[in-house]
């Protein structure tokens, strides 16, 4: 207990310097610009430019708020073509869309009654296969390869 003014606090001889009691309450000092508001501001009334801070400005000065708006409208651009038009053009290009799946279709359809005609002459004439189904055969995987 040494420092604390020994066992029970009673020694003062022994007692820090920076010792305190227990019904101590500290204050913090106020900082410059808490004691006098006026600092900074040119004194009591605002007069004294001298001591006046340079970020400060007086109470005469008054900006005027610019607005960011701008008077000139923005024109809309009018389509060249009408809606009737782009409908038009919009179900055309629907169309072809669906005939070129139905032209896949027919393809891939014709690709497998070849398929299934080269696997019935392969049976037949035991890996013979004529001519005319091979050249069919490239001629739809080329079609299918192109699209």
């Amino acid at each position: 207990a040494h420092g604390f003014g020994g066992k029970f606090g009673l020694e003062k001889d022994r007692q820090d310097k920076s010792a305190v009691g227990w019904d101590y309450h500290e204050t913090v000092e106020k900082h410059v610009s808490q004691k006098d508001h006026k600092i900074g501001f040119g004194g009591k009334f605002g007069i004294q430019t001298d001591r006046m801070d340079k970020s400060a400005l007086p109470f005469e000065t008054k900006k005027v708020v610019e607005s960011n708006q701008n008077g000139v409208k923005k024109e809309i651009q009018k389509s060249s073509t009408s809606i009737s038009e782009k409908k038009k053009l919009f179900e055309k290009l629907n169309c072809n869309t669906n005939n070129f799946s139905t032209s896949i279709k027919q393809v891939v359809k014709k690709e497998t009654v070849i398929k299934k005609e080269v696997e019935e002459t392969k049976i037949e004439s035991k890996n013979e296969i004529s001519e005319e189904t091979v050249e069919k055969v490239e001629e739809v995987s080329q079609i299918i390869e192109s699209k």
